[in-house]
This record gives structure tokens, sequence and C-alpha cells, in this order.
């Protein structure tokens, strides 16, 4: 595997991490809010629909990089 893909594959797993390591964090802190919640859907907010989000920002935030070095690495 090229050495751009890896770095943005570490990138894009590193902001996955830290999405999820940030919801954690809210959940923790505000928890009382949570209260009448079944834990199906609170692990639905984390796994499903946090998961969905992180994916959808860190692929965005990925693709200007992704393309410069993609084009950089092909004119080699």
């Amino acid at each position: 595997m090229p050495r751009h893909l890896l770095l943005l594959w570490k990138l894009f797993l590193l902001g996955l991490l830290t999405g999820q390591l940030f919801r954690l964090y809210l959940f923790v802190a505000h928890g009382d809010q949570s209260d009448g919640a079944s834990t199906s859907h609170i692990l639905r907010a984390f796994f499903d629909r946090g998961l969905l989000f992180e994916l959808y920002v860190n692929a965005w935030m990925l693709l200007v990089p992704t393309l410069l070095l993609g084009g950089r690495h092909a004119r080699r």
C-alpha cells in the first residue's frame, strides 16, 4: 500500500476514534439527560447515527488531501 494512503487511512481512523471519545465524554458529562432512554437507543445513537456522522465528516475533511496526495503520487 502506498505511504500516502496509509497515512490517510490512519488519519481517518484517528478522526473516528476522536469523535467517538468526544461523544462518550459528552454522554458521561450529561448522562442525567438520558435517564428515560433505553440502552438500545443509546447504543444506536453512538454506533449508528454517531458513527455515520463521523464517517461523513472525516471523509469530507480528507477529500482535499486525498486528491492532492493522489495526484502527486500519480505524477511520479
